[in-house]
């Protein structure tokens, strides 16, 4: 697994390196239990601006995904921001796809807050 990791404060690395695949699992499973209408705006918007054969080139998919799908696809890209002000996870369907990304409130105890669509 590979993210970037955004912030000037090298304690906050060592610290939460580790538990990106936590994260990472604690997101994919929110999504898939509710995503949300964040969650899903992010996806149908997706499925609606990606031509179909782009899904076949980029996934190997013989139509578009599913919005399910869509989301159970997201790969982690980024953890930012100041433990002060509060990190965040970013997860994406890939910088090749789009520069939009979901991200997620980390709380200082490691559970997740607020989700939100950015690019």
């Amino acid at each position: 697994m590979r993210i970037d990791i955004h912030t000037d404060d090298s304690a906050v690395v060592e610290a939460w390196t580790d538990r990106v695949p936590e994260l990472v699992s604690l997101a994919r499973g929110r999504l898939a239990d509710d995503p949300g209408e964040v969650g899903l705006l992010y996806a149908e918007h997706h499925l609606a601006e990606i031509a179909p054969d782009t899904w076949a080139s980029a996934w190997g998919l013989d139509a578009p995904p599913t919005p399910a799908e869509l989301l159970r696809r997201l790969q982690p890209v980024a953890l930012w921001g100041d433990p002060a002000d509060g990190l965040h996870l970013d997860l994406s369907i890939g910088e090749e796809l789009t520069d939009y990304v979901l991200t997620f409130e980390v709380r200082a105890d490691g559970t997740l807050g607020e989700m939100d669509m950015e690019s």
